[in-house]
């Protein structure tokens, strides 16, 4: 009976929360975060990631790259929010890249959309560098031009 009573009362109490703070309840930290970002406008989402990723990327070049790589994402955006789907299309505009550079490209959009909530379920595989082959003609002429012949008189 005690139990009937207990839930009577959680249920009063879930009556009175307004609806956004009973999900937000349910949700918890990271669910409320999520629900934050989503009803942000691209600018405001996009201003916020900046502040994350000045203070994990550390190398100049890195950080410019990867600002100059959202912003053309946030254009291609044209004020609908960021989904998987959309960066899908987005990276396939650089299909024509070489595969490293598209790799590295789909990195800086799974870094984002991992710190947004969506994470990206799609891989770009990129050939694994064969070493180079060292012939035995290739050796002898290297040999060659490394020993100097040297003048003796006997």
């Amino acid at each position: 009976m005690a139990e009937i009573q207990a839930g009577k009362e959680l249920w009063q109490s879930l009556e009175e929360l307004p609806l956004r703070e009973l999900l937000e309840t349910l949700l918890g930290p990271e669910g409320r975060r999520r629900l934050k970002l989503r009803h942000m406008t691209n600018d405001g989402v996009f201003q916020l990631y900046e502040g994350d990723l000045v203070l994990r990327l550390h190398n100049a070049k890195n950080l410019s790259d990867t600002r100059k790589m959202l912003a053309r994402f946030k254009e291609y955006l044209n004020g609908y929010p960021p989904s998987p789907e959309l960066a899908k299309g987005f990276l396939a505009q650089y299909a024509d890249r070489a595969p490293r550079t598209l790799y590295r490209y789909a990195q800086m959009l799974r870094v984002f959309f991992k710190w947004y909530g969506e994470p990206l379920e799609f891989t770009i595989k990129v050939p694994k560098s064969l070493p180079n082959i060292w012939t035995k003609q290739i050796i002898d002429v290297s040999i060659v031009s490394f020993v100097k012949p040297s003048i003796t008189m006997i």
